[in-house]
Parts: structure tokens; C-alpha cells; sequence
């Protein structure tokens, strides 16, 4: 765990500091695996106070996919609902043009 969060806070900082892009990508966390959900938007959130406070460009957007509709009402929050790799086949084909 320590070695995660240490990881966590070098990206995090990295965005902010560096004007980064950041993509969560959540796959298949639906409701029964809340935990997962939870650290996805604890690193949105940590990303998205610190950029408040930045003007380095950076952006932290997450994005989820899962077949049943989940969706809590974030900002910059991304919710697909389908198969993730039905999904992420149409996402990589759009990607190509």
C-alpha cells in the first residue's frame, strides 16, 4: 500500500505541478466493488483540488466503463456503459479515424 500511494502522489503532483494529462480508467467497477470506485474519484479529487490552485494546464479526467449505469454525477466524469472491451475496441477504432 505504501509503495501505491507513494506512486499516486508522484502522479498527482506531476499534473499539478507539471500542467500533465491525467485518464482514470475504471473498468467493470460497477457497484459491488466500491473501493475501486472511492480511489478513483479520491485521485480525480486530489488532482482536480490541486489544480484549482494551479494554473499549469494540467487536467485529471476520469472515465468509466461498466455495463450497468452507475454514475454518481462527478465532474469530469466520463460514464460509458457497455462491455469494457467492446468499449475500449470502439474508443481504439475511433482513435485510428
Amino acid at each position: 500500500r505504501h509503495r501505491y500511494q507513494a506512486w499516486e502522489a508522484r502522479v498527482e503532483a506531476d499534473v499539478v505541478k507539471n500542467g500533465r494529462k491525467l485518464v482514470i480508467l475504471e473498468l467493470g467497477c460497477g457497484k459491488n466493488v466500491p473501493a475501486v470506485r472511492d480511489e478513483s474519484e479520491e485521485v480525480l479529487n486530489d488532482c482536480l483540488s490541486g489544480l484549482a490552485e494551479s494554473k499549469s494546464g494540467g487536467t485529471a479526467t476520469l472515465i468509466r466503463i461498466n455495463p450497468e449505469p452507475h454514475s454518481r454525477g462527478i465532474a469530469h466524469t466520463i460514464s460509458i456503459y457497455g462491455k469494457a472491451e467492446e468499449s475500449l475496441n470502439q474508443i481504439d477504432a475511433l482513435l485510428d479515424g
